[in-house]
């Protein structure tokens, strides 16, 4: 039963059950990014750009 346990938790995480309560953000805290959130984000946008 344990190696099943192991199984599960390498294949679909440690909180497979929900046990750990999840953390409630709002629009404006500030480790929210907003242009994520809109598709927007230039991380995303210009990941494959070199700055010399």
């Amino acid at each position: 039963m344990d190696a099943i346990r192991k199984q599960l938790d390498v294949l679909m995480g440690a909180n497979r059950n929900g046990d750990v309560t999840e953390v409630n953000r709002k629009y404006y805290d500030r480790d929210v990014c907003r242009l994520f959130l809109v598709g927007l984000c230039p991380h995303e946008l210009f990941q494959l750009t070199v700055s010399n």
